[in-house]
């Protein structure tokens, strides 16, 4: 793979910024780590062995880096295909908006981050909307939430970046853009 912009922070591991982590679905244990592509630089080349010939897996991409292009190649006589069956349940997701802290800020790996984490264990989508550096109660982010034609819960944890101030003057309208929309949809503030 091809890091698009080769971050590097000082408080992250690079595995975690730009790196790429493999789990595998397991009869017995469900989700299970495969291993991680630890990069090197932009361009990066990882071999991670599969667990079983017929398995399901996630792959799951860098947290603050984009990916510029990304190669999967596959043992002569192996072969990837769509999911066997509906893994993620993606009807009715968590949509989660928030900080770095949200968007999987000092996680050591992509899979680590606590929304990966969380959707592998209900085996539902969670859309992370985590935003470093912001989530400061913008409007247009509250109306794609609402958007979504089906979503089965919102988590607001912007907190850590906004001020009091700033939660008096524009918090209430970002809640009724999700409630007037979705009334019987949970919200969560944390």
């Amino acid at each position: 793979w091809t890091a698009m912009y080769d971050v590097t922070m000082n408080h992250m591991t690079d595995t975690g910024t730009k790196g790429l982590d493999l789990y595998a679905l397991t009869d017995d244990n469900g989700w299970r780590y495969v291993g991680s592509g630890r990069p090197v630089g932009k361009n990066n080349q990882a071999s991670l062995q599969c667990i079983d010939e017929e398995c399901e897996y996630m792959l799951y991409l860098p947290l603050y880096d984009g990916v510029e292009t990304l190669q999967i190649g596959v043992a002569e006589g192996c072969h990837i295909g769509l999911p066997q069956s509906e893994l993620i349940d993606s009807e009715r997701p968590v949509i989660k908006y928030g900080t770095s802290i949200l968007q999987g800020g000092c996680a050591n790996r992509p899979g680590m981050a606590h929304t990966n984490i969380l959707s592998r264990l209900l085996n539902r989508e969670v859309i992370n909307l985590g935003f470093s550096g912001n989530a400061l109660l913008d409007y247009e982010i509250a109306e794609l939430m609402a958007s979504h034609p089906s979503p089965g819960v919102f988590v607001l944890d912007n907190v850590p970046n906004c001020t009091a101030s700033l939660i008096d003057e524009k918090g209430e309208k970002f809640f009724r853009l999700l409630r007037d929309t979705h009334p019987d949809v949970p919200v969560i503030f944390v």
